[in-house]
């Protein structure tokens, strides 16, 4: 189960967060690479770094007790916790299942026609993608339908990417709108 905790928290917050769930692994941006974890996490991953790069994920899969891959995933099966932003208060883990998810992608898709022309279509990502509208709509919808998935160097590098990759598509919160017409 993933529990994607956004990187602005401060890092008090996210190791609390972390102490809470007791992950086997964590994966964390180069920004966070020195961030205090449990004692019984099994191992921290970076990513962002000539040795992310590097990572042999199908091993570090395969040395997991668990079997992942070839357990049945049931719509009822949590499937993630992401976090609030703490804007109101102490960040809050949400348990969100495979229904879920599964049930936003569809829907999306009843309002986005992506699937008219899958591998065709290009968007642009800009949120971190522990925000749930990014992993939604920006992540798991594009995925599902097939769409080419491009990341943006930074907030302040959204409009210089626009006009790098031209996305045919682009999911948005009300911030890049108000960056825009500042």
């Amino acid at each position: 189960v993933m529990a994607p905790v956004n990187h602005r928290l401060e890092h008090a917050v996210i190791t609390d967060v972390l102490t809470g769930y007791s992950p086997k692994v964590v994966v964390v941006d180069q920004t966070a690479a020195g961030i205090s974890l449990p004692s019984d996490v099994a191992s921290r991953v970076v990513v962002g770094t000539a040795r992310g790069a590097e990572i042999d994920y199908e091993h570090l899969v395969a040395e997991s007790p668990d079997d992942p891959v070839n357990q049945a995933i049931r719509f009822d099966d949590v499937c993630m916790l992401p976090h609030t932003s703490g804007t109101t208060g102490a960040p809050k883990g949400v348990m969100l299942t495979h229904g879920n998810i599964t049930s936003n992608v569809v829907a999306g898709l009843l309002r986005i026609p992506i699937q008219d022309d899958p591998g065709q279509q290009e968007c642009l990502s800009f949120l971190p993608l522990s925000h749930i509208f990014e992993r939604m709509a920006g992540h798991y919808l594009m995925t599902h339908a097939g769409a080419i998935i491009n990341y943006a160097g930074s907030i302040d590098t959204v409009s210089a990417d626009m006009g790098e990759i031209r996305p045919t598509l682009m999911c948005s919160v009300p911030r890049l709108y108000e960056k825009i017409y500042a």
